[in-house]
């Protein structure tokens, strides 16, 4: 099924594309005989996707992909500039040959920013950037999603590699992460301009107090658990403080992001009364 399945999508492609003849043909041969094949890459290896930002001068991303179809000669690789498939919005950012059908794409962030026209650590944080691939093919011909039906490249039974992305990252430094923060944006209880102080251990951040509105009962600080390595961070489920009488004993939980090298902390937490769900808000700290 999977096989034939890919033979459809060959079809489809060429079909759209023109690749070649649309002479008419009678009796029964293989119309993708007559119509030719088109190429696209596959995804054998997701190397690392992440950027440090704590190294920007030597961090890169990395993909391992195969070719599919038509035989392929290399591959070019291209950072959008606002993600889109409008393929006059991307910037090239590496060629890569493909040695027996085979590339490993290696992006790094000064090539990405250097495409972008701005500096390494112009990169910040939490961003993510989109890159698209094209194969190149033996005779000439370039496939890349902004000739590929997107609804295509989306079925998971083609495993195509013709975008992927980097995101920017810093490892957890608890030294780096403890300290006061300001409230940038609190769309819970209002709280923007507050400050908030934090301890750090080696995975974890505890904002004392989280929610300054908040009062008595319950009134606690709320601790984050943060991946040394990405920075994601989880909020499991406390309480932290209520809002008078009928609104006691509030909790929160939920996930997002802590840079200790930015000194940023971004999260998104769902509160809750007892079994009732007041809804999720975004909640975003800067350090002093």
């Amino acid at each position: 099924m999977k096989i034939f399945n890919k033979i459809i999508f060959l079809l489809a492609a060429v079909l759209v594309l023109g690749l070649s003849s649309c002479e008419k043909k009678t009796g029964t041969g293989p119309l993708i005989t007559t119509l030719g094949t088109g190429a696209y890459v596959t995804l054998n290896k997701s190397i690392n996707t992440y950027l440090n930002y704590s190294d920007l001068n030597n961090t890169t991303v990395s993909i391992e992909v195969k070719e599919y179809g038509n035989p392929g000669e290399k591959v070019i690789t291209y950072v959008s500039t606002n993600g889109s498939i409008d393929k006059s919005t991307w910037k090239p950012v590496g060629e890569f040959p493909l040695a027996n059908g085979v590339a490993t794409l290696v992006v790094s962030a000064k090539s990405i920013a250097s495409a972008l026209g701005v500096q390494p650590t112009d990169l910040a944080p939490g961003n993510s950037y989109t890159l698209f691939n094209e194969v190149v093919t033996k005779d000439g011909r370039s496939f890349s999603i902004a000739n590929t039906n997107t609804d295509v490249e989306g079925n998971s039974n083609y495993n195509m590699a013709l975008r992927w992305s980097a995101s920017v990252i810093c490892p957890f430094v608890a030294a780096d992460a403890a300290g006061t923060y300001k409230i940038t944006r609190d769309d819970w209880d209002g709280s923007v301009g507050a400050t908030v102080e934090a301890t750090a251990t080696d995975k974890t951040l505890t904002l004392t107090y989280a929610f300054p509105a908040a009062a008595n009962p319950g009134k606690a600080p709320i601790t984050i658990t943060i991946d040394q390595a990405t920075g994601a961070a989880t909020v499991a489920k406390q309480v932290y403080g209520s809002y008078g009488t009928g609104y006691e004993n509030f909790a929160c939980q939920g996930t997002g992001l802590v840079f200790s090298c930015a000194g940023k902390v971004t999260l998104r937490l769902q509160h809750l009364l007892g079994s009732s769900d007041y809804g999720t808000y975004p909640l975003q700290l800067q350090k002093q």
